[in-house]
């Protein structure tokens, strides 16, 4: 049987249905006031920054994860003369607290944090 060169009446209302539901449902996540696991969202600045880490196995394939794990889903690994160096975008009230906190996400998985590049 030939496939028709044009969707039905019926298709083209049910594909315009969706895409306006859709868009309905985009709407109210982004104004939702409730973020993942029942928190308040709230609009932080963002604090790019930069900690040194030492005391970690860059060969163990699982490292990335701990640390993806341990809450630093917003640093991208990279490495410098021998050193660990994670490069932080993070969303808090404070630079101080950003920093705080990504180094007690950091030293959960065992890594130290020499210094703050």
């Amino acid at each position: 049987m030939p496939r028709p060169s044009r969707p039905n009446a019926a298709t083209e209302a049910a594909e315009k249905y969706a895409e306006n539901h859709a868009k309905q449902i985009i709407k109210k996540v982004d104004n939702c006031p409730i973020t993942d696991f029942g928190r308040e969202r709230k609009h932080m600045p963002q604090f790019d920054f930069s900690l040194v880490v030492s005391s970690i196995d860059w060969d163990d394939d699982g490292f990335e994860d701990a640390l993806f794990e341990a809450g630093c889903d917003d640093a991208l690994v990279s490495f410098d003369k021998g050193f660990v160096v994670l490069d932080f975008t993070r969303q808090e009230n404070n630079l101080a607290h950003a920093v705080a906190t990504a180094i007690k996400d950091v030293e959960s998985t065992g890594a130290k944090v020499v210094r703050r590049a």
